[in-house]
């Protein structure tokens, strides 16, 4: 992970909140900001936030309706809109990824095929 705002002394504490469908029941979640990691390819930079509590997701494997138990105590958001990062500014509109497997960040990157896109939410800092 790169160095940032977040791996010095004091993390940043955010709160994530309903904005939009799929983590309705989930939400709110509250953690810590542990640093960023990139996508492979375009470098896209996502926030890692460690939650407070692990979060216990459905995930839909199949149809009909086969759904598999995952747990998770790492989140990864990006801001949606340009002009905003999760976690700097006050409130941000984000998207949300759940690692799917404990790998998700095996070679230093973030492996987009282990990680789920839920949904998005409001990022706000506390």
């Amino acid at each position: 992970m790169a160095d940032t705002d977040c791996q010095r002394s004091e993390a940043i504490r955010v709160r994530l909140e309903y904005e939009g469908e799929g983590l309705e029941p989930y939400l709110p979640l509250e953690g810590a900001m542990s640093g960023h990691v990139s996508e492979p390819g375009d470098g896209s930079t996502w926030a890692v936030v460690q939650l407070d509590k692990p979060l216990e997701y459905q995930y839909q494997i199949g149809q009909p309706y086969q759904f598999r138990l995952v747990r998770a105590a790492t989140l990864f958001i990006r801001a949606r809109h340009v002009g905003y990062e999760a976690g700097r500014s006050m409130e941000a509109s984000v998207h949300v990824l759940i690692p799917l497997q404990d790998n998700a960040l095996s070679s230093g990157q973030l492996d987009l095929k282990a990680v789920h896109h839920a949904a998005w939410a409001m990022c706000k800092r506390i």
